[in-house]
């Protein structure tokens, strides 16, 4: 005689929850492996919020059926979970990390940018900071990611399929071409970075805007440059000086050139300013 399942349904709010962190736990493991080298805080910090959330989520699929006392045991770890959580992201996003070194910078042009601008861009960085700031020879590699109905490069495309230098070195691929990026929802951008800051593509392209001269457009790719490597090494964006967001060249020609208050002092204490 058959007997009818009496097997507890599973609650559908409980496979929300084990998908959400299991998600969170994958993105952050992904984020340990690709952005940062083993020695950093913020690799060690990512790969244990993963595990965490990873753990968290097979905790909870264990007990998605049980009631009562073990019920209870579990609404508190989820309550624990909550509370870890919040520490986590707090200290995630507010704990002055060191900074990444840098040992060498390398401008890379390619897509028959204007070399005048590269070189006098190079100069501007190489007296800002400490480390070499070098000019390749003109890279040939044909870009395959020209969107010709957009007519732009994809950038993200690009920077995520250019060979990764090592952890302490920076690669910046200068292109004439303007550019977008597949994973954002502007209609251009100034430069496009490799999670990690190791590869980033730069372009001239908005930088004429107005009938600029070679030296106003060095500028303005120098001012959009410091908040990249400033991200790349580990600041994080604010609303003033040269960490500030700007949304077009209007904005970038009013940015200031230095860096403030503490994110200056960290980055003289990691030597990477002159």
């Amino acid at each position: 005689m058959l007997q009818k399942d009496t097997k507890p349904a599973i609650n559908p709010r409980g496979w929300v929850t084990i998908s959400l962190f299991c998600g969170i736990g994958v993105a952050k493991l992904f984020s340990a492996y690709d952005a940062w080298r083993p020695s950093s805080p913020i690799w060690w910090l990512s790969l244990a919020i993963g595990i965490f959330f990873l753990v968290s989520a097979i905790q909870i699929y264990r007990n998605r059926n049980k009631v009562g006392a073990t019920g209870n045991r579990l609404t508190k770890f989820r309550r624990i979970i909550i509370v870890a959580l919040i520490g986590l992201t707090g200290l995630y996003m507010y704990y002055p990390f060191e900074l990444r070194k840098v040992k060498k910078l390398t401008l890379i042009p390619i897509e028959g940018v204007n070399m005048a601008i590269v070189n006098q861009v190079s100069e501007l960085l190489g007296k800002k900071f400490a480390f070499p700031v070098a000019v390749a020879p003109p890279s040939q590699i044909k870009i395959e990611a020209f969107n010709k109905k957009r007519n732009q490069i994809d950038a993200d495309q690009v920077v995520d399929k250019w060979p990764l230098p090592p952890t302490d070195e920076m690669k910046i691929l200068m292109t004439a071409n303007d550019l977008y990026s597949s994973s954002s929802k502007w209609n251009f951008v100034f430069s496009a970075t490799r999670p990690g800051g190791q590869v980033v593509m730069a372009s001239t392209a908005q930088m004429a805007w107005g009938q600029a001269s070679e030296s106003q457009m060095a500028q303005r790719l120098y001012r959009s440059l410091l908040r990249t490597i400033g991200n790349a090494v580990g600041l994080r964006n604010s609303r003033t000086c040269a960490m500030a967001f700007a949304n077009n060249v209007t904005e970038l020609d009013s940015k200031s050139e230095t860096y403030c208050g503490s994110d200056e002092t960290r980055m003289r204490k990691a030597g990477l300013l002159k």
